[in-house]
C-alpha cells in the first residue's frame, strides 16, 4: 500500500514537472495553478518524507517505542478475556478439589481455638475389640480403654455465620469473572472501571488511511478466538466521526484518531475539527470514566482528553507559516531569524547538520490557539520577512534530467524563494502564507497522511502480533492462529469473472468493429449535411433563391428524417445487441444549431 502510494506519488510529481516544464506559457493548464518551485520543494519533501518513514519503522527510534509500547497495552485490553477466563478456571479448581474456599478457610482459622460456632462435650466411651487388642499387644494386658468422643451442637450465632459465609462464596462465584478483570487490571496497571466485555475500535483520519487501517485490523484478526477478538471501523473525524459514532462510546472503547499538521495554515481548521470531535467523545463519561483515546500527528501537542499522543518525527524544512509562528513565539531570539547574509550562508553549507537542525526546529500548540494566532495577529507587528541568501541545493542533483543542473536552492524555509521573486511583488508575508495552501494540501494528501499510516501500522501489528503469540504460549502450542491469513484464504481480495477470456475477447473485438461503423457513418452523414447546408447558403447569398425561415426549417426536418431512416436502416443489418443506441451518437440536431 505504502509503496503504491509513493509511486502515485512520483508519478504525480512528474506529470507537475512536465506541465510547467514543457508548457510554460500556458500556466493554467488543465486548471492548475502552480509553479515549477512548488513542483522542486515538493519533491523535497517528499525526499525527506522517506527519511520520516525510516525513524518511525527503525529498531531504536523513540517514536517506533512509543508506537509498539501503545501497541501492546492495547493487546492487554484484547487479551484480558482468556486471561480472566484462565484466573476463574484455576480458582473453580483449587476450591472444589481442596473443599475450601479463601474465605471458609479464612473463617474457619480464626473460630478453631474459642469455637464460637458452637458448644461441645466430651463423653468416655469404652474401645472396640480392635482398640482393646491393640492396648494388650503393647502391654497394657486387660485393662480396659477409654476413648473420648467430642460431640459439637451449633449455636444459632454459629448458624448465621456459616450460611454468611456460604452466601458470600456463592457470591464469588457469580461474579468470578468480573472480579478477577479488576484484579487483573490492577495488576496490569490499567483502568478498573472499564467496561468488562468485547472491546471495539474507532479509528479516525483521512478516508484512505482510516479505511486502509480499518482492512488491516480486520484482517489480522479475521482468524481470532472469538475470545480475543475486537470489532473494528473507521470514520472521517473531519466529517462524520461525531454523527455516527459519538452516541456508541462506552467506558473502555478504544479510539485512534490521527491528526493533520495544524501548523500549516491550510490544514490548521482541519487539525482543530478533528481535536474537537476527539474531545467531544472523550467527554462522554460514566462513572468517571470515559473511552481511551489516542492521537497520532506532527504536532507536539497532547489533548487534555486523550490517554496518549504519539507524535511523528520531522526531518522536512519548515513551511513559511510554520517560520512565522517561530517568528511570533521566539520574537526578539535570533535561533528562528533566517541566515541574514552571504557569509553566514557559506558558513551553513560547511556545517549542514546544524543548519539543517536550525531550518527545522518548529514550534507547537493546540489548533485553536494556532488558528487564533494566524486569524487575529497583525503580520506587520512581526515584521515582513526577508529573504536569506541562497546557496545551492546538492541532494537535487541525483536527478539531473528531470529537474535541470542546479535547479533547486538552498533555503532556509519552504517558500522563501517567494521573497524574492518578481512575480510575487508587493505582495505581504500574510498573502505569500495563503499562497501556499495548495502546496501544504498536497503535502498532506500525498506525504503527512502516509506517516500516519506507518504508524498506525505500526500500532496495529504489535497489537495484534501480541495476541496471536498469546495462544501458543498458554497452550504449549496446541492453540494458535496466522494473521496474515483470512477465512477466505486469498491474501488479496478477489472475485471469479463470470465471462470467460474468449468471450471478452469476442465481444472486444465485435465491439470494436460496431465503434467503426458507427464513426464512419457519423463522418459520412456530417459530410452529406454540411453540403446540403453550404448549397443552401450559397443559393442564398448569391440571391438565386431567397428561402424563408419556414423552408429552412422543413429542410432542417427532411435531413433529420432521413438520419432516422439510416438509423432504423442499419438497425435492421446489425444485431441490435451490438448496436448502441441513438443518443449514443452526435447528436444531429446539435450539430445542425452549431452550423446554422
Amino acid at each position: 500500500m505504502v509503496a503504491t502510494h509513493q509511486l502515485l506519488t512520483q508519478i504525480l510529481l512528474y506529470v507537475m514537472y512536465s506541465v510547467r516544464f514543457h508548457h510554460p506559457k500556458y500556466p493554467e493548464l488543465g486548471g492548475s495553478s502552480f509553479t515549477l518551485q512548488e513542483v522542486r520543494e515538493l519533491e523535497g519533501l517528499n525526499t525527506d518524507g522517506i527519511a520520516d518513514l525510516e525513524a518511525i519503522v527503525t529498531q531504536d527510534s523513540a517514536v517506533r517505542r512509543q508506537l509498539l509500547e501503545q501497541g501492546r497495552a492495547w493487546s492487554r485490553h484484547i487479551l484480558e478475556g482468556p486471561i480472566t477466563w484462565i484466573m476463574s478456571a484455576v480458582y473453580v479448581v483449587a476450591t472444589v478439589v481442596s473443599g475450601l474456599t479463601p474465605l471458609s478457610a479464612i473463617v474457619s482459622a480464626l473460630t478453631e481455638d474459642d469455637g464460637p460456632l458452637g458448644e461441645c462435650t466430651y463423653t468416655q466411651v469404652s474401645a472396640s475389640s480392635g482398640a482393646a487388642d491393640a492396648a494388650a499387644a503393647l502391654g497394657a494386658g486387660s485393662t480396659p480403654v477409654f476413648v473420648l468422643v467430642e460431640e459439637c451442637a451449633s449455636t444459632s450465632a454459629g448458624l448465621g455465620v456459616g450460611y454468611a459465609v456460604a452466601v458470600l462464596d456463592a457470591a464469588i462465584y457469580v461474579f468470578l469473572p468480573i472480579w478477577t478483570a479488576f484484579l487483573l487490571r490492577a495488576v496490569q496497571g490499567r483502568p478498573i472501571l472499564h467496561r468488562v466485555s468485547g472491546r471495539s475500535l474507532l479509528i479516525g483520519d483521512v478516508p484512505w488511511v482510516a479505511q486502509t487501517l480499518e482492512a488491516f485490523v480486520s484482517k489480522t484478526f479475521s482468524l481470532a478466538y472469538s475470545i480475543a477478538t475486537i470489532s473494528v471501523s473507521s470514520a472521517n473525524p473531519i466529517d462524520h466521526l461525531v454523527h455516527r459514532h459519538t452516541h456508541r462510546v462506552v467506558r473502555g472503547s478504544l479510539l485512534a484518531v490521527g491528526r493533520p499538521d495544524g501548523r500549516l495554515n491550510a490544514l490548521t481548521a482541519s487539525e482543530n475539527t478533528a481535536c474537537l470531535a476527539v474531545n467531544q467523545a472523550s467527554s462522554i463519561q460514566n462513572f468517571g470514566v470515559t473511552c481511551e483515546s489516542i492521537t497520532l500527528g506532527h504536532n507536539r501537542f497532547k489533548l487534555p482528553l486523550t490517554a496518549a499522543a504519539i507524535h511523528l518525527p520531522q526531518l522536512r524544512m519548515r513551511f513559511m507559516s510554520e517560520h512565522y509562528l517561530g517568528l511570533h513565539k521566539n520574537r526578539g531570539l535570533p535561533a528562528e531569524e533566517p541566515i541574514p547574509d552571504a557569509e553566514a550562508a557559506s558558513k551553513a553549507t560547511t556545517n549542514s547538520s546544524r543548519t539543517r537542525s536550525q531550518r527545522r526546529a518548529s514550534v507547537s500548540g493546540s489548533a485553536s490557539s494556532l488558528m487564533g494566532i494566524f486569524s487575529t495577529l497583525d503580520m506587520k507587528a512581526e515584521g515582513n520577512m526577508e529573504a536569506a541568501s541562497m546557496a545551492r541545493r546538492s541532494r537535487f542533483d541525483r536527478i539531473p534530467k528531470m529537474w535541470g543542473e542546479g535547479s533547486a536552492e538552498q533555503e532556509s524555509f519552504i517558500g522563501e524563494w517567494m521573497l524574492s521573486s518578481t512575480q510575487f511583488k508587493g505582495f505581504s508575508s500574510a498573502e505569500l502564507i495563503k499562497k501556499q495552501r495548495q502546496l501544504q494540501e498536497l503535502f498532506e494528501g500525498r506525504i503527512a497522511s502516509m506517516h500516519r499510516l506507518v504508524g498506525f501500522f505500526v500500532l496495529f501489528h504489535e497489537m495484534a502480533k501480541r495476541v496471536q503469540d498469546f495462544w501458543p504460549a498458554v497452550s504449549f502450542g496446541l492453540l494458535g492462529y496466522d494473521m496474515g491469513r483470512s477465512q477466505s484464504i486469498m491474501r488479496i481480495a478477489t472475485t471469479a469473472s463470470p465471462v470467460s477470456g474468449s468471450d471478452v475477447r469476442h465481444k472486444m473485438v465485435a465491439l470494436g468493429a460496431q465503434t467503426a461503423r458507427e464513426h464512419v457513418a457519423s463522418v459520412i452523414t456530417k459530410k452529406w449535411i454540411s453540403a446540403r447546408l453550404h448549397g443552401i447558403r450559397a443559393r442564398t447569398h448569391n440571391g438565386k433563391q431567397e428561402l424563408t425561415h419556414e423552408q429552412i426549417q422543413a429542410q432542417i426536418d427532411r435531413l433529420r428524417k432521413l438520419d432516422r431512416q439510416s438509423l432504423e436502416k442499419r438497425s435492421r443489418v446489425f444485431a441490435p445487441a451490438e448496436l448502441a443506441s441513438e443518443t449514443s451518437v452526435p447528436g444531429l440536431g446539435a450539430w445542425l444549431g452549431k452550423e446554422m
